[in-house]
Parts: structure tokens; C-alpha cells; sequence
């Protein structure tokens, strides 16, 4: 096994890791020692990051979430909100925790499941990625063999979204699982921030989507 230890644009130097060489079982080890500490843990067919984000990286994931949220009860749509939970497929060697992640068409499927098995249980339906640091292990390969219908990804200045279409991920202007609902329009709040407070904005997009969006 080898070890790489580096910094990235944003990321500190203690809070990367790079390992190639990993075992599956190493893999599965690991993501039972993290526990509930706050990592995230990308594998891929023996390449293994562990990565724990900084504040900037949070505040991003957790506006976009309650974004989410705001629109679900707003327009009366059953989410099953799992954060970043780990999932992961042993036949393809593959896993790893979304900054976010919700399933919404497939709300009923898993909303009283306490474990999930993607052997049986289907992807979430859309995944959030914030990009503020540079990644070594790639996520969207991942995220496709998983099967995961549509991933929202945040670059450090815009929100974009993309669907999967035979194994790859397209660019989209509205979101598959709120079919309604443009990126764009959650560009207009996210370009505010934070030059205004979260929860002002929050307030704000509330109102936004109370008035039909």
C-alpha cells in the first residue's frame, strides 16, 4: 500500500489523504472506524481519499440542503433527507458519502429502512457535490455505476446540474427530481450569499417558492 499525503487549493495538508493499493475489506474497515466522525471516504477498485471538509465547504453543502428542504415541505413532497450517508457496492469496488444526498421519487422504497444495500435498494436520487477542494480519487464515475439518476455539483461559484444518460453525466437546466425547479433560480440565492446571513436568505427563498418560483 502506498500513502500520499498532500494539500490541495483550500484543503490543509492534515485533512487529505491519498492510499492506493486498498483493499475492499481495508475499505469497509475504515468506513466502520469513522463512525460519526466527520470524513469523507471516496474508494474506487483499490484507490482510496479520506478528506474532512473545512467550514466553507459546510456552509455551502448545508444552504443547499435546506434549500432542498424549504422546497419539499413548501410543495408537499416527501423527501427522505440522508446527508451524507455511505454507499457502496462490493461487486464494483466502488463507494462513497454524497455532501448531501436525498431520495424523492424513491421516497417510499427506503424512508423506514434503518440500512440501506444497493444490491436491493435503489441509488438516492439526487446527490450534492461542493467542489471547493480538488479530488484525486474522481466522484462522477462513482456516482454513475451507482446509478445515481442526477447529481447537483457546486464548483466553488456556481451550481450545476447533471443527469445521468447511458453511463455518463449531461449538463441540465432543470432539476429531474423537482422537475419545476431551474438551477438557475437556486444560482440567484446562492450568488447572494454570504453577503447576506444564511437564514435571511433562507427567509428570502422561502418567499420565493411560496410565490410559485
Amino acid at each position: 500500500m502506498t500513502t500520499t499525503l498532500e494539500s490541495t487549493d483550500i484543503a490543509r495538508p492534515d485533512q487529505y489523504v491519498y492510499l492506493e493499493d486498498v483493499s475492499w475489506d481495508c475499505y469497509e474497515m475504515l468506513v466502520q472506524a469513522a463512525g460519526n466522525r466527520h470524513l469523507q471516504i471516496t474508494y474506487d477498485r483499490g484507490r482510496m481519499e479520506i478528506m474532512s471538509p473545512l467550514p466553507g465547504h459546510e456552509r455551502v453543502k448545508s444552504l443547499i440542503g435546506m434549500m432542498v428542504a424549504i422546497i419539499a415541505m413548501e410543495r408537499q413532497i416527501d423527501v427522505d433527507h440522508l446527508g451524507s450517508t455511505t454507499f457502496r457496492r462490493r461487486v464494483l469496488e466502488k463507494g462513497l458519502e454524497p455532501d448531501e444526498c436525498f431520495y424523492i421519487q424513491n421516497h417510499h422504497k427506503v424512508w423506514d429502512k434503518e440500512d440501506l444495500d444497493l444490491e436491493t435498494d435503489p441509488p438516492p436520487d439526487l446527490a450534492l457535490e461542493v467542489e471547493a477542494t480538488r479530488r484525486i480519487v474522481a466522484r462522477l464515475p462513482i456516482y454513475s455505476a451507482l446509478g445515481v439518476p442526477e447529481v447537483w455539483r457546486h464548483d466553488g461559484i456556481r451550481l450545476h446540474g447533471l443527469r445521468l444518460a447511458a453511463g455518463k453525466y449531461e449538463p441540465i437546466a432543470s432539476s429531474l427530481a423537482f422537475p419545476f425547479l431551474k438551477l438557475a433560480d437556486l444560482n440567484l440565492y446562492l450568488d447572494r450569499w454570504p453577503a447576506i446571513p444564511q437564514t435571511a436568505l433562507l427567509r428570502e427563498f422561502r418567499e420565493f417558492v411560496r410565490q410559485g418560483m
